[in-house]
């Protein structure tokens, strides 16, 4: 019997949106553990055929019938009694987007599926489990709202860091803040491209090792980008396509955002 896992249209209980396509499947492939109401001492199962239909990720359900409490619960699946299912996972990534109603909530964009749970309530009426890096259940609202905001508090703090650290440049951020670097490097990438460019070449004179074409075209592009603040998605695709994709490379967070209102202004949101 085919469940629904999850449903991208929908905002959870917890006030958030999972992405499908942000899950990591690799180690629930290798074990594709089918719980009872994600209690680990209530292996049940296994899941098959996990997919992606639209909004929707399902899986089928491999129940183990030589176990007598699995073949009770698969009866009750059956006969129609139990009928939804649960995603457990770990939340690895999160972004503020917009909706039709102005307000933004958080979409999880990157995360881990873990285990999935035959539940009496589908996972996004509340049955939704979230564990931490060590596997630990997150038990209450609260906790799970806390590590929500502790991911996108680190992310803004990478925002807010590199712009009150104007002065700094790649050898500074180095000593004094290299967790801060990498996050750069993966949340703003212009900026971490430019900072490394320029401490390049002060050390390197004309330096062979610096791609300064490359360097340019990524300055120009962000140009562009701040120079066309009142553009949206469908006018760069119709007048700038070609930057349009470098945007996308080049300044990820201003293609998302572009991407993301486009989106909502054809995509309504169930609640």
């Amino acid at each position: 019997m085919d469940f629904v896992l999850n449903d991208e249209s929908k905002v959870n209980s917890h006030g958030f949106i999972l992405v499908n396509a942000g899950g990591n499947f690799d180690r629930f492939r290798q074990n594709p553990a089918m719980l009872h109401n994600h209690n680990s001492d209530e292996l049940i199962g296994a899941w098959d055929n996990l997919r992606a239909e639209g909004s929707m990720l399902k899986a089928e359900s491999k129940f183990d019938t030589d176990d007598d409490f699995a073949k009770k619960i698969e009866g009750k699946v059956t006969r129609g009694f139990l009928k939804g299912a649960s995603p457990g996972i770990i939340i690895l990534d999160v972004e503020l987007r917009p909706m039709p109603d102005g307000n933004a909530i958080p979409f999880v964009t990157k995360w881990e599926l873990l285990e999935a749970s035959v539940v009496s309530v589908p996972s996004n009426a509340g049955a939704l489990k979230l564990y931490n890096q060590k596997g630990e259940i997150l038990e209450n609202a609260e906790q799970i709202r806390l590590n929500i905001d502790s991911i996108l508090n680190n992310k803004q703090s990478v925002v807010l860091a590199s712009t009150v650290r104007k002065d700094w440049d790649y050898k500074r951020w180095m000593k004094d803040d290299p967790k801060g670097l990498q996050r750069m490097k993966t949340e703003r990438p212009v900026a971490f491209e430019q900072l490394q460019a320029a401490y390049k070449v002060k050390f390197n004179g004309k330096s062979k090792f610096v791609n300064t074409a490359a360097v340019k075209r990524t300055i120009d592009n962000k140009a562009d980008i701040d120079s066309r603040k009142d553009w949206d998605y469908k006018r760069w695709m119709k007048n700038d396509p070609k930057g349009l994709q470098r945007m996308k490379t080049e300044s990820s967070v201003d293609f998302e955002r572009l991407r993301v209102a486009y989106k909502a202004t054809f995509v309504s949101i169930e609640f």
